[in-house]
């Protein structure tokens, strides 16, 4: 059996989690990972296809889909090699599979099934009937069944952060990611984790942890083999298991010590828990608000969290001396200009440390597209017209569309500087959207530097990398 060489392509200047497991796993059973990343290389498809490799592979949320098309297209106009999608856009969109440069698409968990791919290439067998993956062949497209999703996180190896060595800003950036657990037990009405949950129904236990031993042990690897000098835990629901998060916490603060981020939730957030998180060297948690606007978050976004237990997070998180940033949004559909600006004036009643607010978008298939389109805000939406970032406008018809967009710009000075939120009512409708989006790019970059612990030289090497992201094609 030979080594199948499987090259990810990406656009995003951001190292991803999923694509380095994929390549752990694919390296642990002899075959070979490279990664290629469009702002870093001259041409993205040509590097791809001078490195040889017999697999093309695509890790796409919805929106981003659409340059993994265009690219897949410029790999066939060049050469055979078969190509296949995975993530969160193939999984919910398996008609995607009809694209004409597409050869496979993966729903759900793809380590397994990406392996079983790899060993069928490598042997000449035929990969028809590969769980998660629906298959072309001869134009008949093969819908197989999704398999269960992993039981055991401890059996994976850990993700191979080496596939991004070749890009120098990567690899020595000194903030590292890290998931620990999957699934999430929540039900937010404008994220795919229901979609998620119904596609692995009956399967087993959805929301899933390693040993605290096993993710210690990744973390300290990383520590000895990296310039490592901030952890970020990008779990949904971080703090969700006391139990498991107490004994964590408990290793992490002998082995690691390291400062490190998580998302908190303000119905978890008890102050045994905040206690425990800042006795490790947590120095900043990420805690949803999404709105001031209770009603909205509670039947709107069915985020069941009040203002009164943000509150009394933010009163614990003070008094043990532990920054947040809140997590936030505008543009929610049946979202007045009013709800809005209450959603500025909340974040600075409680202080808010780093603010952070993107514009809703109603991802299709999820609750709150269908809210959207009931109420009439929202007219049909095309999913290859979809937006792929969540900073720049909204597809949704709303009464104040413009200033509610433009009060996204201004978000962080109105917080920052309560004294302006009247005047940010009238500055809202003036048509400065350049000035604006220039304000927006320079109060996220410092934001985001603060929030990171990142250097001056760091972030705006960061921010070039990423400009293009939200100068890229919006809805609307």
């Amino acid at each position: 059996m030979f080594r199948v060489r499987v090259a990810f392509l990406q656009k995003l200047w951001h190292e991803h989690l999923g694509v380095m497991w994929l390549a752990a796993v694919l390296k642990r059973a002899g075959h070979e990972a490279a990664v290629f990343i469009e702002k870093g290389e001259r041409d993205v498809a040509a590097s791809a296809l001078a490195w040889r490799p017999d697999l093309v592979a695509f890790s796409s949320t919805t929106g981003d889909h659409l340059w993994a098309l265009d690219t897949a297209a410029r790999i066939r106009s060049c050469a055979k090699t078969p190509t296949i999608m995975g993530g969160a856009h193939p999984t919910f969109f398996p008609e995607v599979i009809q694209d004409p440069n597409l050869d496979f698409i993966c729903r759900g968990e793809g380590e397994d099934a990406l392996v079983e791919l790899a060993d069928a290439l490598a042997t000449g067998k035929p990969a028809e009937g590969i769980p998660n993956l629906w298959v072309k062949k001869d134009g008949q497209v093969m819908r197989n069944p999704v398999r269960p999703p992993l039981a055991r996180l401890d059996s994976l190896p850990f993700p191979d952060r080496s596939v991004y060595f070749k890009y120098p800003t990567l690899r020595d950036h000194p903030v590292k990611h890290f998931i620990a657990g999957r699934g999430c037990p929540f039900d937010c009405s404008f994220c795919y984790n229901q979609a998620i949950k119904e596609l692995y129904r009956g399967m087993g236990r959805f929301v899933r942890l390693p040993s605290p031993a096993y993710t210690l042990e990744e973390v300290a690897d990383v520590k000895a083999r990296y310039g490592l000098r901030t952890v970020v835990f990008a779990d949904d629901s971080f703090t969700y298991d006391v139990r498991w998060l107490q004994e964590f916490l408990a290793g992490y603060r002998e082995r690691i010590g390291l400062p490190f981020i998580c998302n908190l939730r303000p119905d978890l957030a008890t102050e045994e828990v905040i206690r425990a998180l800042k006795a490790a060297n947590c120095f900043r948690v990420c805690i949803g608000v999404e709105t001031g606007n209770e009603r909205i978050r509670v039947e709107v976004l069915n985020k069941r969290i009040t203002n009164a237990q943000i509150l009394e997070t933010v009163r614990l998180l003070r008094k043990y001396r532990l920054p947040f940033l809140a997590n936030t949004m505008v543009g929610i559909p049946g979202e007045t200009l009013d709800d809005a600006l209450e959603t500025v004036r909340f974040n600075a009643r409680i202080r808010t440390d780093y603010p952070w607010c993107s514009i809703l978008q109603p991802y299709p298939k999820t609750k709150i597209a269908e809210f959207a389109a009931q109420i009439g805000v929202l007219h049909g939406l095309e999913v290859e017209k979809f937006s792929d970032t969540f900073f720049k406008s909204t597809p949704l018809d709303l009464a104040h569309r413009n200033e509610i967009v433009n009060l996204h710009r201004l978000f962080f000075i109105g917080v920052k500087l309560p004294v302006t939120i009247p005047l940010l009512r009238v500055a809202v409708k003036w048509p400065l959207r350049r000035l604006y989006d220039l304000i927006f790019l320079v109060t996220f970059g410092y934001r985001y530097m603060r929030a990171n612990r990142m250097r001056l030289g760091e972030i705006a090497a960061f921010g070039l990398k990423n400009l293009a992201l939200y100068r890229s094609r919006s809805a609307g």
